[in-house]
């Protein structure tokens, strides 16, 4: 409450409002020390005003802000930590027409020991001399998260007779080890999603420095070491739709959610057939075409809502089969079968106009916008008409209004085959796969070209092992590892690259950044929560 200054003069009494002169708050900063996994730290904020009438406490009319990061909220003049965010921020303070800042730092610190390790291991590994080891890591060095895992694995190698291990992850206001007894064979130590949540809001735009450690706790003076360092990216990853084979279980659509490293199901393949393969989504999410075992026999279509899994159509029953597909904006589907393509019905399926190509055409894409048709070519003679597998990439102007196509563009015609390619968000680049077997459908590894043509391909995937790359978020304006912003998308695709979660060989989601301003694609990582389920080569962005 304000303090009234009160002057006589000339026999006449008047009240005039005293204005604070000053702001003086105790404390005048804050330190904080966020310990994971106990209370989040709390601190009483007092403001005092000085004016003419003396200094008082103001602290329950004064106001509060916080600027910078958010590291957590001030309420009724008590600052609450969030108890996951590290960093540096100010507290803007308020009274009357007086104001001022605190600074304020909390700093994220973690020693977990998981069941089973020796008693006293963090003492015994900063005890330890480190030498360099290979350890393999995996992410490996330079590799790109996006903020919003639900959790991630730190993969390593060691020697079969280190019996412990500690990872250690580090960044400006942040300091998380994890120590655990160690096995022969390939090494995880699993990041638990409050320590994932609290390195990606420390670190956001930033980097950490991760180390793992491995030592013989009975000639415990040295230990291995292996760093690596990461960026965390301000751009989320979407969600993924994958076609999924878990055991003998028939072949299913399921959803990677990213933010719960979970599979959910959503579609079984009618009478158990296989679905999974070039999958395509409505601009709207509510509808989902995909390639499907014909039960007479060969490849066919499936077109299914999104929601609901209800299956719309199929190629068996309609008069004019399709096998690949793809959505125009204006929710119409464009479907190929034996090289011709046709705009279909969006909901029904049924053939509304033929799209005349003037050449053998499959595996259709449309541009966000609508304004551009591309295509794998097939090459007169060859016996792949019915599958997504053509010789050539094709480009060209395009009207769903009219179902006509200006003429043919040629990107891509390097012997290695086309299968599936997808528009980019931006509608700037069209990833496709490659394919070793000119007989198969069977993506081995992936590739993007800019839609005009310009530029160098940038090669999606670098290890044998790899698939089919797709989109698997936005394309936006992100800062990563303290760069100033720039473009940069998330690709999704299938590998089987060895993880010590997953048995040898088995195909599953990893996730990349690529930077298309600048051509450059980060290491990829493998996406953790996926169990033992094998992956078909189609995933793509589901909201």
């Amino acid at each position: 409450m304000r303090r009234w200054l009160v002057l006589a003069i000339a026999g006449c009494t008047t009240s005039i409002d005293a204005p604070p002169v000053a702001l003086r708050v105790e404390p005048a900063s804050l330190d904080l020390q966020v310990v994971l996994g106990a209370a989040p730290p709390a601190a009483a904020i007092h403001v005092y005003a000085t004016s003419l009438g003396g200094e008082r406490e103001v602290t329950n009319d004064a106001t509060f802000t916080l600027a910078g990061p958010a590291l957590g909220s001030v309420v009724d003049g008590q600052f609450s930590s969030d108890g996951l965010t590290g960093g540096a921020a100010t507290i803007a303070v308020a009274y009357g027409d007086a104001s001022t800042t605190i600074p304020i730092v909390a700093n994220v610190y973690e020693r977990r020991v998981v069941d089973g390790a020796p008693a006293g291991l963090a003492d015994t590994f900063a005890a330890a001399t480190s030498i360099a080891g290979d350890a393999g890591m995996s992410p490996a060095d330079g590799c790109v998260l996006p903020p919003d895992l639900g959790a991630l694995a730190l993969d390593f190698t060691a020697a079969d007779t280190d019996d412990a291990e500690e990872a250690r992850i580090v960044a400006p206001y942040l300091d998380i080890a994890i120590d655990a007894a160690g096995s022969a064979g390939p090494r995880e130590v699993a990041l638990t999603a409050a320590e994932w949540q609290a390195i990606a809001r420390t670190a956001l735009g930033g980097s950490i420095g991760v180390t793992v450690a491995s030592l013989q706790t009975t000639a415990p003076a040295t230990a291995h070491v292996a760093s690596a360092s990461y960026g965390v990216a301000e751009l989320p990853a979407s969600s993924i739709l994958v076609g999924v084979l878990v055991g003998s279980a028939p072949p299913a659509f399921e959803r990677y959610d990213t933010p719960t490293a979970s599979l959910e199901p959503m579609l079984v393949g009618p009478n158990g057939a296989c679905v999974g393969c070039h999958i395509a989504i409505s601009a709207d999410g509510s509808r989902i075409a995909a390639g499907v075992a014909s039960a007479n026999g060969g490849p066919a279509g499936i077109l299914f809502d999104g929601h609901s899994g209800a299956i719309l159509a199929t190629s068996d029953t309609s008069p004019t089969p399709w096998v690949a597909a793809a959505f125009d904006p204006s929710g119409a589907m464009i479907g190929a079968n034996e090289g011709v393509l046709a705009l279909r019905d969006g909901t029904t399926a049924a053939v509304m106009a033929p799209i005349v190509t003037g050449e053998l055409a499959t595996s259709p894409t449309v541009s966000p916008d609508g304004s551009l048709l591309a295509y794998a070519e097939v090459d007169a003679g060859s016996d792949t008409n019915d599958d997504p597998l053509g010789d050539a990439l094709h480009v060209r102007s395009w009207s769903a209004a009219t179902a006509a196509v200006g003429p043919p563009t040629e990107l891509v015609r390097d012997g290695r085959g086309v299968v599936m390619p997808a528009f980019s968000p931006d509608g700037r680049w069209i990833a496709y796969g490659h394919t070793a077997n000119p007989s198969s459908e069977e993506p081995t590894g992936a590739a993007a070209v800019r839609a005009d043509g310009t530029g160098t391909i940038v090669e999606l995937t670098s290890d044998p092992a790899d698939g089919l790359a797709r989109w698997a978020s936005p394309i936006a304006a992100t800062r990563v590892a303290d760069r100033d912003a720039e473009p940069m998308v998330w690709i999704a695709f299938a590998s089987e690259r060895a993880v010590a979660s997953a048995p040898a060989g088995t195909r599953q989601l990893w996730l990349e950044a690529f930077f298309p301003d600048r051509g450059v694609i980060a290491p990829a990582f493998h996406l953790a929560g996926q169990g033992s389920a094998e992956m078909l080569h189609g995933p793509l962005a589901l909201q």
